[in-house]
């Protein structure tokens, strides 16, 4: 298990990238498409699945801020979702790097509102 995504990018990118499938070819350089392609993962419990297209977000270039927080965001979700709880706390860290007064919206999990806290 890879316990560092922020420092060490290059091996969590390795770590996922080597075991998994890319994403669909369709949505591969469309970083609006991938994030809706990881919020159906994330939604279908497909937690891991949603981490790979992440961090595959994450590689391109033409991310904006907001896209590069939303990703950084549902990295957060997923990691609290599989108890990864230290991924979690670097991936809301990140989003508050990008966007300071960022707050998550009503209705959020105690158990993702605890690690975006911490």
């Amino acid at each position: 298990m890879v316990r560092h995504f922020v420092r060490p990018a290059g091996v969590l990118l390795a770590a996922f990238l080597l075991v998994a499938p890319a994403p669909t070819l369709a949505a591969a350089d469309d970083p609006e498409a991938m994030l809706r392609e990881a919020e159906r993962s994330y939604e279908n419990l497909e937690y891991e699945a949603a981490l790979r297209i992440l961090i595959a977000v994450q590689q391109l270039k033409e991310l904006t801020p907001i896209q590069r927080a939303r990703a950084y965001l549902y990295m957060g979700v997923a990691f609290t979702a599989l108890g990864r709880a230290e991924n979690a706390v670097q991936a809301f860290v990140e989003v508050l790097k990008i966007r300071s007064d960022f707050r998550l919206p009503d209705g959020v999990s105690p158990s993702i509102r605890a690690m975006f806290s911490t």
